[in-house]
């Protein structure tokens, strides 16, 4: 008989504490006994399994001791009764599950036991043979005690009855609706019939089985309409959302009075349909980190029943052999990664593919395998400067044209791109390329090599117009084209805007005077002044210009300095004694004078003053001999005192000869009185020469030359001359003396 077990933790009884103890004494004496105490434990499950709590220890608990009976009479087709014989040496213990087992030892059809974990083992042996029949016995400790075997003969047994089962649907499908889920045949039952008979004639009592040969079905219940002791019931087969497709047998025993047994069975196909599988292909992005290229991703995918089956999806990935990737798959969370050393083995001639299982709960599986793409995205390609900027802005110089031939405007720079990826691959140097309109036919574009990358843009200086217009724009685009590891590229066009900066002075000239000089040709006074000098940042070519004053229009740089300058101009062309003009012409003006570039100008005013140098007399005396006649004078008729009658007594005297001549006298002659004028400025010259009341006048250009005026007598002579500038005039003496007749 087996003792009940007291519920865990419940205090045990005085007697069966004594009746324990005395066992465990008796077995310490044998040499038994369990592990050594753990002290502290309270209730069995402080314990742990395989222990009880005795006396605030844990002592190991003994493995029951199982034995067989068997039945009185073994014969076959004939349901024969087995008994458990179980003992438990610990107190109180019990014993919770008995494992039974029969194997054939010889014979020829195997035993048909009934399932059962009680101490009674139901048994039907429809051959006669040899067999074994094991038991295992549990306790509730988990405890199980040593197998025990034992072996008998079955007989046969004569006058059996016989019976044959069919079916009129040999297969059907099934379906699962409903919430919650309810699976059930899909024509609702199945029909089933069966023919016994009796050797001797005696009356034969039906019963229906039914048994599942999918292990699976473990939940689904078979119900025999109108019942299962019916000739020919109906069979209706429900699980609640579980397994129940597969072969079922269907078996059939009569029994005869005397309780011989005979069977039958037919196999019924319930169909099941497999999922299908809905798995679009994965896309997954990249990056770059720490010298790696990963990818990673979780795997998704979707399943169907077409019988409405639960379905469980399960995924797995195995990176290509020979990839030269590593790759790492959670079957839990179908996270799966990759890692590669190079981009060609992660992006190339390698196909990756995730399989998926979908097993619904009758165990039939689809599967489909999902491609996985891992994609690149390409780079971006900005300007360094400012990612939001669309030109490229330069300054520019002047200097030889590419191959030494002639001077250019030159704009230069270095490489202006930059290219990021979203994915933080590497990204090569932008590859520059230096575009000109096809217009700009004086201009050319080059790419220097070197890293980083430089680029020039040149144009004749002859056509700066083409170069750059006034705001800057021109005919130069640059391309950069940067790209990344998998070969995917970016390319950005800016146009190139070419920066000027306008001419300053190079030292700010606030006066300056310039002398003048007459021009004899022109007949004009001109002057040219020295304004202020500027210089081209750029070192562009400067032209000149200004704001013109009265007579001063003309702008300049001197050869020289490089200075501008200005010219101014007046007309004038001398009269035989009028005053020159100079002093209108002369004087300080405020002259704005302008610098310009080809595209700007700078300006600054200058005082400027036109200046005057003075004329320069020198005398010129000297002695003028006079021009004498001697005449023979008649004292009587031609007396000295008639000076008047030179020409009668001439004539008178000419017969008498020279013998009669008694007198000499001078006779008036034109004096030349000469003045030696010079005028730095080579001005024209009013002379005025005056000796006593006699004054005359007369304007001239000094040639070096003594310049002259005639008198008729003997005399000094002032000289005066001025060149009209309103300045202090030159002035001379000119002494002439006459010499005496012989």
């Amino acid at each position: 008989m087996t003792p009940t077990r007291r519920a865990p933790g419940a205090p045990r009884q005085t007697l069966a504490f004594a009746i324990g103890l005395a066992l465990v004494l008796l077995l310490a004496a044998c040499g038994g006994g369990g592990p050594a105490p753990v002290t502290g434990c309270a209730t069995d499950p402080d314990c742990g399994g395989g222990a009880y709590c005795l006396q605030g220890t844990c002592r190991a608990s003994s493995a029951p001791v199982a034995d067989i009976s068997l039945p009185a009479t073994l014969v076959s087709a004939k349901e024969l009764s087995f008994q458990a014989a179980v003992t438990d040496a610990d107190p109180g213990d019990s014993v919770v599950r008995h494992d039974w087992t029969i194997a054939l030892v010889s014979g020829t059809c195997d035993a048909e036991p009934e399932p059962t974990t009680t101490g009674s083992l139901q048994a039907v042996f429809w051959c006669a043979g040899t067999y074994d029949v094991t038991l295992v016995a549990t306790d509730s400790f988990g405890v199980a005690s040593a197998p025990v075997t034992r072996r008998f003969e079955v007989s046969q047994s004569a006058n059996l009855p016989t019976v044959t089962a069919s079916t009129t649907t040999p297969s059907l499908g099934h379906q699962c609706v409903g919430k919650p889920l309810a699976c059930s045949l899909f024509v609702f039952s199945i029909q089933l019939a069966a023919a016994g008979s009796d050797p001797l004639g005696q009356p034969l009592a039906y019963e229906w089985r039914a048994r599942p040969a999918n292990p699976r079905v473990v939940d689904a219940t078979a119900t025999f309409t109108p019942a299962p002791s019916a000739t020919a019931p109906s069979v209706a087969i429900t699980s609640p959302g579980t397994a129940m497709a597969g072969d079922w047998a269907f078996g059939v025993r009569v029994r005869n009075p005397g309780g011989y047994l005979g069977r039958s069975s037919v196999t019924v196909h319930v169909i099941n349909r497999p999922p299908v599988v809905a798995a679009a292909p994965m896309s997954v992005d990249h990056v770059f980190l720490d010298g790696a290229y990963l990818a990673s991703g979780t795997l998704a995918a979707a399943a169907t029943d077409p019988d409405g089956d639960p379905v469980e999806t399960t995924l797995a990935y195995v990176e290509p052999v020979g990839s030269g990737c590593a790759a790492t798959f959670d079957a839990a969370t179908a996270a799966f990664s990759v890692s590669c050393t190079s981009a060609e083995s992660l992006i190339g001639d390698v196909s990756r593919a995730a399989t998926v299982t979908a097993t619904d709960v009758n165990g039939d599986a689809g599967q489909a395998d999902v491609a996985i793409t891992i994609r690149n995205r390409p780079p971006v390609i900005r300007l360094v400067s400012d990612a939001a900027a669309t030109e490229v802005a330069l300054e520019h110089g002047v200097g030889a044209c590419p191959g030494g031939a002639g001077t250019c405007f030159l704009a230069a720079g270095t490489q202006p791109f930059a290219g990021e990826d979203p994915d933080g691959d590497p990204v090569s140097e932008a590859a520059l390329t230096t575009l000109v309109a096809a217009a700009a036919s004086h201009s050319t574009g080059q790419v220097g090599a070197g890293t980083p990358a430089s680029f020039r843009y040149s144009t004749s200086i002859a056509f700066p117009g083409e170069f750059r217009a006034g705001d800057g724009a021109g005919p130069f685009t640059l391309r950069g084209v940067v790209s990344d590891p998998f070969g995917a590229t970016a390319t950005a066009e800016v146009p190139v805007r070419v920066g000027n900066r306008p001419p300053v002075p190079r030292a700010p000239t606030p006066f300056s005077t310039a002398d003048h000089r007459y021009d004899r040709v022109a007949r004009e006074y001109v002057a040219v002044i020295e304004l202020t000098a500027f210089e081209d940042p750029d070192g562009d070519p400067i032209t000149a210009s200004g704001d013109p004053q009265p007579g001063c229009t003309e702008f300049g740089l001197s050869p020289s300095t490089g200075a501008l300058t200005v010219t101014c101009r007046m007309g004038y062309v001398p009269g035989a004694s009028d005053l020159p003009p100079l002093r209108s012409f002369m004087g300080t003006r405020p002259v704005v004078a302008t610098a310009l570039d080809p595209w700007a100008s700078g300006s600054a005013t200058t005082s400027a003053t036109i200046g005057n140098r003075p004329p320069v007399l020198t005398s010129s005396s000297g002695v003028v001999t006079a021009t004498c006649e001697c005449v023979c004078l008649n004292p009587v008729a031609f007396p000295a005192s008639r000076p008047g009658a030179l020409l009668s007594a001439l004539l008178a005297n000419v017969a008498a000869g020279p013998a009669a001549c008694t007198e000499c006298v001078v006779q008036p002659v034109s004096l030349k009185v000469d003045a030696r004028a010079v005028d730095p400025d080579d001005d024209p010259l009013q002379l005025t020469y005056s000796t006593g009341g006699l004054n005359f006048t007369k304007t001239a250009i000094p040639t070096g030359a003594a310049l002259s005026t005639t008198a008729t007598s003997p005399a000094s002579w002032n000289v005066t001359a001025t060149d009209g500038s309103g300045g202090p005039a030159a002035t001379a003496t000119v002494e002439i003396t006459e010499t005496a007749c012989p």
